[in-house]
């Protein structure tokens, strides 16, 4: 049984139209799911559809066979921006889902610690966020989302994590997570629009074209095991082929804005 479940999903706002529309893939459980599209198509939506910050959409969402509005929280989030506490240390803003359960301090500062630790961060506990570079606060991030995950969560969401990291240390991160990722005993969906990253880091990559957006092709990425493995003939062919569908999805969104620019 999937561990999620969209089954021809459709969303959209009164005044703003439909954003996704007959959405069907699932996720099973370990499995990395990345999820590509233009900036704008939809992917973040999906996510909120899954933490439920969206509701009354069209079709079904199930998790582990039951309709999400009956499960429980099982997602955790980590999303663009590292949004840590300027005015909070490390150690504490790692620390702030414990907080909300009222878990004894002595556990708390232990556990944040831990996951310092296994993000490379320890000697780090009392440095606010700005003294920290970029690369360190998105560690600071998966430290506080693996913290919540450790509440139960069964799903790892990641919204575009790197984005906002120069080339390099994007590049670093990437190299990181690959191997966090699969040292952990949890399901994780990435949204990306860097088409590398989807194929380096999933086993899987959705694409999303269109408008409303739907699933223009599902693709099995995961003989790409290492960065090594994203320069062989099959995976060229396969980044060619994801090039040309997003490339000529950016054509026709470019078209309909001159359209709607021109009716306006």
């Amino acid at each position: 049984m999937p561990l999620l479940e969209f089954n021809n999903v459709g969303f959209g706002y009164k005044t703003g139209g439909r954003i996704v529309d007959n959405i069907s893939f699932s996720v099973e459980k370990g499995e990395l799911v990345a999820i590509i599209g233009a900036s704008g198509c939809g992917k973040s939506t999906l996510f909120r559809l899954i933490t439920r910050l969206e509701a009354n959409y069209d079709g079904s969402i199930e998790v582990n066979g039951e309709p999400i509005e009956k499960s429980g929280a099982i997602a955790a989030f980590m999303p663009q921006k590292d949004l840590l506490l300027p005015w909070r240390n490390i150690l504490k803003n790692v620390a702030l889902p414990l907080e909300t359960l009222k878990m004894p301090k002595q556990e708390r500062i232990s556990r944040a610690k831990n996951a310092l630790s296994r993000v490379g961060l320890s000697g780090c506990e009392e440095k606010k966020p700005s003294e920290l570079s970029g690369g360190m606060r998105q560690r600071a991030s998966f430290a506080r989302t693996l913290m919540t995950a450790e509440l139960g969560r069964e799903l790892l969401l990641l919204d575009e994590p790197f984005s906002a990291l120069d080339s390099i240390t994007r590049t670093q991160m990437q190299d990181w997570l690959l191997k966090q990722v699969r040292s952990l005993d949890k399901t994780v969906m990435l949204i990306t629009h860097d088409i590398d990253e989807a194929l380096l880091l999933a086993g899987r990559v959705i694409v999303l074209c269109d408008k409303p957006a739907s699933i223009a092709r599902q693709a099995d990425s995961s003989m790409i095991k290492s960065r090594e493995h994203l320069f062989t003939p099959q995976a060229i062919q396969l980044k060619e082929e994801l090039t040309q569908l997003l490339s000529a999805d950016a054509v026709l969104r470019e078209a309909d804005t001159e359209v709607t620019e021109n009716a306006r």
